[in-house]
């Protein structure tokens, strides 16, 4: 067990400093002197004015910033932050004062004064020097990172690297933390690794409450009698660790089947990622429609097939234009004859083939269909979805999270902040 580092509270500020360049006062060409100018302005409110306009604004800033800011009240727990697939993966758990991955260091994470790391793709530790000279910015204590050993020398050397370019101080404490091994975040509050299956070594983490309970065989005694049991030194309570939030980071859905890993399967709380939707365009052609996107070369053949069945084909105005350079035909739009619905947006999501599960599979993410059939394993009480592709819209992500519920027990809750409705 490692000894953890006090927990203190800190209050970051709500603004980074803007750094504007101080010019010199212009020569006056009046003879009227500095004094006398600037009770001439102070006589005429003027100052007082300015005052008030600033404060106005940076209480207009402050309160537009919590109105944006997006909080998940999920068993007790407020969880914020962002995760998009390929780009930043960072969330956020205020009552751990910890941060899961940091992406590219959203400055709500930099108050947290521990952070997990999954593993070593820039999505997912990019923003780690940002963090930690920020903490330093605004005199927070150094934090403490926890990673995955195989890549403890080479964090150190990333921090090295930028206190060199940059010549200045970077104050963290990195921990390497093996799967199996336990940090004590407070005295009821403890951590433990879970292995994880991605291209890159990895692995993600729990989070346990600490509560001490009365042995069975201590039950029926009375609190003098305890207490004489306790002053005799007799160890009278059990500690009973129970998971409260578990997050995977990037993963196969294998690390479900490794009975090590049943609790976090069983925290209140799963924080886990759901890359591909291709059951939603399975979905579709069940139902006679198939929602399409941009053309590539390896879809004519089946575009044209799905002609030929009748099916509804809804596609964005810009394919078109693409028509022409990947057939060769003379025209640039798609046969008259075929069923097009031309959609009044953009563009259109195309949840293609080329996303299968072994594709999923090979790149180390995890298949939405294949969280539906191991949902027996599934004991949350709620489950957070994170980590899907941008090239997905709110509509996919919120039909894609209705589609798992019905399949769990659990609350089914996507984390949606970095994506847009199809209608914008």
């Amino acid at each position: 067990m490692h000894i953890s580092l006090s927990n203190l509270a800190f209050k970051t500020p709500q603004h980074f400093p803007l750094h504007h360049p101080i010019l010199p006062p212009k020569p006056l060409h009046h003879q009227v002197s500095t004094q006398s100018h600037v009770n001439v302005l102070k006589g005429s409110g003027y100052l007082s004015e300015i005052s008030k306009k600033i404060d106005h604004e940076e209480q207009y800033r402050i309160a537009r910033s919590q109105v944006n800011r997006k909080v998940l009240e999920l068993e007790g727990y407020s969880i914020e932050g962002i995760s998009v697939g390929g780009q930043e993966t960072c969330i956020i758990i205020p009552e751990f004062k910890s941060t899961f991955d940091i992406g590219r260091c959203p400055s709500r994470a930099i108050n947290q004064n521990f952070l997990f790391i999954t593993h070593a793709h820039l999505d997912h530790i990019g923003g780690l020097p940002m963090y930690v000279a920020s903490r330093g910015l605004f005199n927070l204590k150094p934090p403490t990172i926890f990673v995955p050993p195989c890549i403890k020398e080479d964090v150190e050397k990333l921090l090295d690297i930028h206190r060199t370019m940059g010549q200045v101080e970077l104050n963290a404490e990195v921990v390497a933390l093996d799967v199996g091994e336990t940090y004590e975040i407070r005295n009821n509050l403890v951590v433990r690794p879970f292995r994880t299956q991605h291209v890159i070594p990895s692995q993600g983490y729990v989070f346990y409450s600490i509560r001490k309970k009365l042995r069975k065989q201590y039950a029926h005694l009375n609190g003098k009698q305890i207490e004489k049991l306790k002053k005799a030194g007799a160890e009278i309570t059990d500690t009973i660790l129970s998971p409260e939030v578990a997050f995977t980071g990037d993963t196969t859905p294998d690390f479900m089947l490794e009975p090590c890993n049943s609790d976090a399967l069983r925290a209140k709380i799963l924080i886990t990622e759901y890359d591909h939707l291709k059951f939603l365009e399975m979905e579709n052609r069940k139902k006679g429609s198939v929602i399409f996107g941009d053309f590539s070369v390896s879809d004519i053949e089946w575009l044209g097939t799905l002609a030929e069945q009748k099916a509804n084909i809804w596609v964005g105005k810009p394919s078109f234009t693409r028509w022409k350079g990947l057939t060769g035909a003379q025209s640039c739009h798609p046969p008259t004859s075929w069923p097009w619905h031309i959609l009044p947006f953009a563009s259109a999501t195309f949840l293609d083939d080329s996303f299968s599960i072994d594709h999923a599979r090979q790149h180390g993410h995890t298949h939405l269909s294949e969280i539906i059939a191991n949902a027996q394993w599934i004991r949350n009480k709620a489950v957070l979805l994170t980590h899907f592709s941008p090239r997905y819209t709110l509509e996919d992500i919120r039909q894609a999270a209705s589609k798992l519920q019905s399949r769990l027990s659990a609350k089914v809750v996507p984390l949606t902040e970095g994506f847009k409705s199809m209608y914008t």
